[in-house]
């Protein structure tokens, strides 16, 4: 895929250079592009390529509707999720938590199931359309922060290119994340995922009473969870998360050897996966919890995962990654029309994301304890609690009258012991 202008000349000293065309990257870039900045786009892989993060969040279509892209995205013809779906490794329990349901509420009462090799291809070109220089096949091999002259540089290949900033949406490409420095979430077990792409036989909405087409569900035990998610005509993304020991502790074997071991301790998830025809084979990566040190320093901002990666259970990843890139754009727009105010930018910046963390972190921390499990699968749930917890479900991290997120923590285990206290 080539989607900018090969003549079009590259100047050694621009506005922006943005490392990665996925979500954040290329959503940067083409903000930071249409508002008459220059702007370069350099991106390893060439497009389209797979990747995992399938799930969109309601919250995160406000963002694409602002940029002007949401109408392109719905065109696509992704599968409509309207809510989320979590259901006991037995599946003796289950519960759905409906989008419309949220409190507060979100402005969409549904997301995107998106191919992500399309979605990412989808918005890149929209970034070259509003001007950006999207360049695929580019290895960064070094980023320098600004010299005495305000410049900072990106080496590539056999150049070293200058710009005024450098956002590093590369993700966790190995070239550049050796470099980073990083803060690990307290209590953070390292995990992996294993994943795949199959065609099911019988679907989730098939199998159990409370989900329906469209929505994400997650199947739990105390060492495994999978995630089914539905793409298109029975194609599911199908992944299996599990810590590092209870890797170990499996047979030897091939990533599709140990997807079907992890999936034996999932009877519910097995019903799902019989008959299945396999799409594309199971990989794995692993599921680092994990926050940068600092997002901005001497003209280098890193965003998306590059910023911190969240732990896929409650698919707030690509979520996080659209509104940190609309935030960060604004930042550096504001600050190439007034210097002056560079630091008040990048502090406002830093402060969104780590909202956005501190909001979910929380709930990752209950789910691996089996707090919000009890929340979750309680028989007689009560209706506003799991209305603010549906808010944060959406993507709504930024709400801070919303006592699931002001209280954190705390407020999940209060209402775990009482659920506790109860018997139940």
């Amino acid at each position: 895929m080539h989607v900018s202008d090969a003549d079009h000349d590259l100047h050694d000293d621009l506005d922006a250079i943005v490392i990665g065309a996925g979500p954040a990257g290329a959503l940067a870039a083409g903000l930071l592009a249409r508002a008459g900045r220059s702007v370069l786009l350099l991106e390893e892989h060439t497009f389209p390529r797979f990747r995992i993060g399938e799930s969109l969040l309601p919250q995160s279509l406000e963002v694409l509707e602002r940029a002007g892209v949401l109408a392109r995205v719905r065109e696509s013809g992704y599968a409509k999720k309207h809510g989320a779906v979590f259901v006991t490794h037995d599946a003796a329990r289950s519960a759905r938590f409906d989008f419309g349901d949220s409190d507060p509420s979100s402005r969409f009462d549904h997301a995107f199931q998106v191919d992500r090799a399309t979605f990412d291809e989808t918005l890149a070109a929209w970034a070259a359309e509003h001007g950006a220089r999207v360049e695929f096949g580019q290895t960064v091999r070094g980023i320098t922060p600004r010299d005495a002259r305000g410049r900072a540089a990106v080496a590539v290949a056999d150049r070293t290119l200058r710009t005024r900033f450098v956002v590093d949406a590369a993700g966790l490409e190995p070239a550049l994340d050796s470099r980073r420095t990083w803060s690990v979430a307290p209590g953070a077990s390292p995990r992996v995922a294993l994943f795949a792409h199959l065609e099911l036989a019988t679907e989730p909405h098939e199998a159990f009473t409370e989900a329906q087409p469209g929505d994400i569900v997650i199947i739990e035990r105390d060492d495994v969870w999978a995630w089914f998610i539905p793409l298109r005509n029975r194609c599911y993304s199908v992944g299996l998360v599990a810590d590092e020991v209870t890797l170990r502790n499996l047979p030897a074997g091939d990533a599709a050897a140990r997807f079907d071991a992890l999936a034996e301790r999932l009877p519910a998830a097995q019903g799902l996966l019989r008959d299945a025809t396999t799409l594309l084979p199971a990989r794995g990566a692993r599921v680092p919890t994990s926050r940068a040190d600092r997002l901005y320093a001497g003209g280098v901002a890193r965003v998306g995962d590059a910023a911190g990666f969240l732990d896929p259970v409650f698919s707030s990843g690509v979520c996080v990654a659209l509104a940190g890139a609309e935030r960060l754009a604004t930042a550096i727009d504001r600050s190439l029309a007034e210097p002056e105010c560079e630091t008040v930018e990048f502090d406002a910046y830093e402060r969104f994301l780590a909202a956005a963390f501190d909001a979910v972190e929380p709930f990752v921390a209950t789910w691996y304890d089996g707090t919000l499990k009890r929340l979750f699968f309680h028989p007689q749930p009560h209706k506003q609690v799991k209305a603010h917890i549906t808010s944060v479900l959406a993507g709504e991290f930024w709400c801070a009258d919303n006592p699931a997120i002001r209280g954190g923590d705390a407020w999940l285990r209060r209402i775990g012991s009482l659920i506790s206290s109860e018997g139940t």
